[in-house]
């Protein structure tokens, strides 16, 4: 059995556009014939998200106000590619600037995942980052409310568990990095 799958007509249309991102509606014909509009937010670029732990085996994460969720979320750093950047050079940057640590190494863990392809064209590759070292301060942009925390890695999966970490982009990365983290002695269990 194969699925016919609706067709995409002409150019999107743009409703609203700012901070690199826009509302777009796109019109697509389904294989019945009939033609409908869905909405969805598109941005620029490709963005690098990074776990970041230390030599000691904590996680540098942050508290970041979210414009989206009107409050501070607990998550992990990131941000999107500029020209003449990297992927990976996108993650040693943010990660630098968003918490003043600079990682030993980074694995990438997948290099593109969609947070959420029902509704957002934005990419994101996944990265760890090992043993990681604080080298001076954040130097955030402007609009960015970044409050750095650690968290021993074990903490910060039993707040994964709970659902205190609301962030899914943080917890997909988390998840993914866990088979790296069998140095540091982690036992791995669900709460």
């Amino acid at each position: 059995m194969s699925v016919t799958y609706p067709e995409k007509i002409g150019e999107p249309e743009v409703l609203a556009k700012s901070f690199g991102r826009m509302l777009r509606v796109q019109k697509y014909r389904h294989p019945d014939g009939e033609v409908r509009e869905y909405s969805h937010w598109h941005a620029e670029g490709y963005a690098s998200i990074v776990l970041p732990i230390t030599r000691g085996g904590e996680v540098v994460a942050q508290w970041e106000f979210r414009y989206g969720a009107g409050q501070p979320i607990l998550e992990v750093s990131g941000g999107t590619i500029k020209p003449g950047q990297t992927l990976k050079d996108v993650a040693r940057a943010e990660l630098r600037q968003e918490t003043g640590y600079v990682p030993g190494e980074l694995i990438l863990l997948n290099g593109e995942m969609f947070s959420d392809p029902a509704s957002l064209t934005y990419r994101q590759a996944l990265w760890l980052a090992k043993d990681c070292n604080l080298v001076g301060k954040q130097d955030l942009d402007y609009g960015e409310y970044i409050e750095t925390c650690l968290f021993p890695l074990e903490e910060w999966l039993e707040m994964i568990w709970s659902a205190k970490i609301k962030d899914q982009k943080t917890v997909a990365v988390t998840m993914l990095a866990l088979p790296h983290l069998a140095y540091l002695g982690l036992e791995v269990r669900h709460a």
